[in-house]
């Protein structure tokens, strides 16, 4: 029994020291993938974060980047008015987990890209939408309204010239919503497309979003 209890404390250690935290993950980081913020100003920006500081950093853009969130399994960064970084780490079905990063760049309009890594930031084949691509997923974030008819329906979605999706992570949940904007709209289009845009949320279902 002795020797049980024993084993079962050293696995438990075991594990705990393997885990990688998210501060970890993120000062692992590859400076390919963050190119605006070297290894330096990352670690300093979990440093500043664990003293209670603000997370900010300048970076090669004569500017700043500012981690604002860091949880033990999500990381926001915003890298520069133009750019936003989310990291989630989300649990797979073989018991490892992976990383989720959602980049949205920020302009006339937002939109993103998903790419999913392992924590040794390797870039996974695996599509973070299954079968879907980001881009995909527009038609599906624009709807006919309930009292709108078929002939306006049809007129309005016909006057978008170009649609953008966004997606977006969270500290609290493994969910990722998406949304789609449009960069060319004339004032009198907006409440048009707000009419008829909508919102989606997935959940991570230990393989995709869905």
């Amino acid at each position: 029994m002795k020797k049980l209890f024993i084993f079962s404390i050293f696995a438990l250690c075991s594990l705990t020291a393997g885990a990688r935290s998210m501060a970890d993950i993120w000062k692992l980081m590859p400076d390919s993938l963050m190119p605006y913020v070297d290894s330096k100003h990352r670690n300093e920006m979990v440093d500043f974060l664990h003293m209670g500081l603000k997370g900010d950093v300048d970076n090669m853009f004569e500017s700043k980047s500012t981690m604002d969130t860091l949880t033990s399994d999500f990381i926001q960064v915003r890298v520069s008015e133009a750019l936003m970084i989310q990291i989630k780490q989300l649990p797979v079905q073989n018991g490892d987990s992976i990383l989720c990063v959602v980049r949205t760049w920020f302009g006339p309009s937002k939109y993103s890209s998903i790419q999913l890594y392992n924590e040794n930031w390797q870039p996974l084949k695996q599509n973070a939408l299954g079968t879907e691509s980001l881009s995909g997923m527009v038609p599906k974030l624009i709807v006919r309204p309930e009292g709108m008819d078929e002939q306006t329906y049809e007129e309005i979605k016909s006057s978008f010239d170009v649609l953008l999706p966004s997606a977006s992570l969270f500290a609290d949940n493994d969910n990722l919503q998406l949304s789609v904007d449009n960069p060319e709209l004339f004032e009198e289009q907006k409440a048009h497309f707000n009419e008829v845009k909508r919102l989606i949320m997935l959940k991570w279902n230990g393989n995709m979003f869905k």
